[in-house]
């Protein structure tokens, strides 16, 4: 079976960004990356039917990505995220932990 063309582009767009970074591609990156409209929800449902086909994908990781970021430049301030951070990291309750702290 051929790929419609906007298969072709998000197979292309994954194994680019992946190439490139060596990290996960999230559906949200693959959608914002496309020229074409496209949900983050649409690609997902594109790399499914893609898998059916029989490709595989190793990770479909959920990316969360800020809109905008906040610098944190007082060290106490620093120290005590990072604090905070960790303790949400080492709580077996927490699965992931995103933040928009500018590094």
């Amino acid at each position: 079976m051929e790929l419609s063309e906007r298969k072709k582009q998000i197979l292309k767009a994954i194994v680019d960004d992946y190439v490139q970074t060596a990290e996960p591609v999230g559906s949200k990156a693959v959608a914002l990356r496309l020229s074409a409209n496209v949900s983050s929800a649409t690609v997902r449902n594109e790399m499914a039917e893609l898998e059916k086909l029989g490709y595989t994908f190793a990770s479909a990781e959920l990316e969360m990505v800020p809109s905008t970021y906040t610098k944190l430049d007082d060290e106490e301030t620093a120290v005590k995220m990072q604090k905070m951070l960790d303790m949400f990291e080492d709580n077996d309750d927490i699965q992931n932990v995103w933040h928009n702290w500018d590094d």
